[in-house]
């Protein structure tokens, strides 16, 4: 049986330059380099494939909310530098924060669960907001 290169198959499959006798046996050389190349790229693109197709996209990974908001007194002046506690109703534990320069605080990665918020700045009265209801993916401003 004879053998064909690449040129006289491809001419025997498309009926153009065919020299090949009809029934002859297709035969593709490739040099001892191209196989091992070929498997590298064949490997690279299915761990490509693999990576893409089983990574989760980030909204089924959302597992926390946050919790922010601007500190203000009376005249609607931001007031730095309060001290801002979130304690959480379900685990009885708290986490402290310091209004920036512009009265802004934030509570980033909280848990699922209901809070309150209590600040304290330095010449006014404490304030306390309770209910404060966090879900996953799902900012709160606190006012």
């Amino acid at each position: 049986m004879r053998t064909l290169g690449v040129r006289q198959a491809l001419g025997a499959l498309f009926g153009f330059g065919c020299d090949a006798p009809t029934g002859a046996r297709l035969h593709n050389k490739r040099s001892s380099k191209e196989k091992p190349m070929r498997s590298l790229i064949k490997m690279l693109f299915l761990a490509f494939a693999v990576t893409v197709f089983t990574a989760q996209s980030p909204a089924q990974s959302i597992t926390s909310g946050d919790i922010s908001g601007t500190i203000t007194d009376p005249s609607g002046a931001a007031v730095p530098n309060a001290t801002v506690t979130l304690l959480s109703f379900g685990t009885n534990t708290a986490t402290k924060t310091t209004t920036s320069g512009q009265g802004a605080f934030r509570f980033a990665f909280v848990l699922p669960g209901t809070y309150s918020v209590t600040v304290n700045a330095a010449g006014f009265q404490s304030q306390q907001q309770a209910g404060i209801a966090v879900t996953p993916g799902q900012p709160v401003q606190s006012t």
